[in-house]
């Protein structure tokens, strides 16, 4: 599977404020996921921080696109893996 390879203990924790509820799939095809993330109460520049969506991670897999709207703004990311299986979301719209 390409979604996460095997996280270390020393990992750090995610940022507080993910709900895997607000994070919804809009469409599938193809291996391919196009993911929806409202961010109701939370700053855009919280959602955008490094381990945002670590909580996320089985979820996820390298080269979807997550769109993410906040209260103060909206971004387009995608969706790749740094060292020890953290998520990395590179910008590709913000």
């Amino acid at each position: 599977s390409q979604n996460r390879q095997a996280t270390t203990a020393a990992a750090a924790p995610p940022v507080t404020g993910f709900a895997v509820r607000n994070l919804s799939v809009l469409m599938h095809a193809n291996g391919f996921t196009l993911w929806h993330y409202k961010g109701v109460s939370i700053p855009l520049a919280t959602i955008l921080a490094p381990r945002f969506f670590q909580d996320a991670d089985y979820m996820l897999a390298i080269g979807d696109m997550v769109m993410i709207s906040a209260h103060d703004g909206m971004s387009i990311k995608g969706v790749s893996f740094g060292p020890g299986g953290t998520i990395a979301m590179p910008a590709i719209l913000t």
